[in-house]
């Protein structure tokens, strides 16, 4: 039997049933870690890397963040045989909706199902900043993110049951007061395509963002990514927009490498799986596939 490694923030809005459904529960040996609050995602990420070991399991016991620690441990480690289980504890949990919304019996079962997944790599001027197993945006779409480090924003989704509807209203009202500011350079150039007045790009590698954005294919399994940009500072074509990627699935085109390039310095934030950073641009944001894949338990 694999060793398992549980990785749980108990300073998260679902904390409380972290430890009554998963850490309280489970009935095999198992060893855990906790995430650093004085650390970022990167920061968490290294130190797990150095604290697991080769043919581990990591259950993720959190929100996309959470999962993201994991994967990006997982492939800086340079340990082989190590398999990742995500577990539907955050707001959105598009990494476990991408893979099947798997149950802790499923995840500690001595026999699962894996799949191979080939994350997203995103590097600022030729240096790599991080992987992402489901999309990275740039722009309105990444700073939104923000709200939601808001002390009263999270003691409400620690009290809400149904957090994805809260934290979609707080979207809203934050799009109400923000929408007109400017979020990515006038213009900018895409694989050396001029795109102008653009708000946001997106890449997307797995069926859900942000948990009601669709795309109909399962990119984490190859070499490309849905890429896209889109003008949202109008309401209507807000509303076109979420409303098209809902129902069918984020308008776009499949790409295996984007480079975004900016004709002068710029300070943008990125943000994937709901973790954000902020980046001070020269040249170019450059996003392509990790050639590592991470082996993703599904069913």
């Amino acid at each position: 039997m694999k060793r398992l490694v549980i990785v749980f923030n108990g300073h998260s809005s679902k904390y409380a049933r972290v430890k009554s459904e998963i850490l309280d529960r489970i009935k095999i040996d198992w060893t855990g870690y906790e995430i650093d609050q004085s650390k970022d995602v990167d920061g968490n990420a290294v130190e797990l890397a150095k604290f697991i070991k080769f043919g581990d399991r990591l259950i993720s016991a959190g929100g996309d963040g959470t999962a993201t620690i994991c994967a990006n441990a997982m492939i800086i480690s340079g340990k082989s045989e190590l398999e990742l289980g995500a577990l539907p504890y955050g707001n959105f949990n598009d990494m476990a909706r991408c893979f099947k919304r798997l149950s802790l019996d499923d995840i500690t079962s001595a026999e699962v199902k894996t799949v191979d997944a080939y994350p997203l790599d995103v590097s600022v001027d030729g240096k790599h900043r991080r992987y992402g197993v489901c999309y990275f945006t740039v722009g309105l779409l990444a700073e939104s993110t923000e709200i939601f480090d808001h002390a009263k924003i999270r003691f409400k989704l620690q009290q809400k049951k149904n957090s994805i509807s809260y934290s979609l209203r707080v979207l809203v009202a934050w799009y109400v007061r923000n929408y007109h500011r400017r979020f990515m350079p006038r213009a900018f150039k895409l694989n050396g395509r001029t795109i102008k007045n653009a708000t946001d790009y997106a890449a997307m590698n797995c069926t859900s963002a942000a948990g009601v954005l669709r795309d109909r294919h399962h990119y984490y399994r190859g070499t490309q990514f849905l890429s896209a940009t889109t003008n949202l500072k109008n309401i209507f074509r807000l509303i076109g927009f979420i409303g098209w990627s809902v129902i069918w699935q984020v308008p776009g085109c499949a790409s295996e490498k984007d480079v975004i390039e900016f004709t002068k310095p710029a300070r943008v934030e990125i943000q994937g799986e709901g973790e954000y950073f902020w980046v001070n641009v020269k040249r170019n944001i450059t996003i392509t596939k990790s050639q590592q894949p991470i082996k993703i338990i599904t069913r």
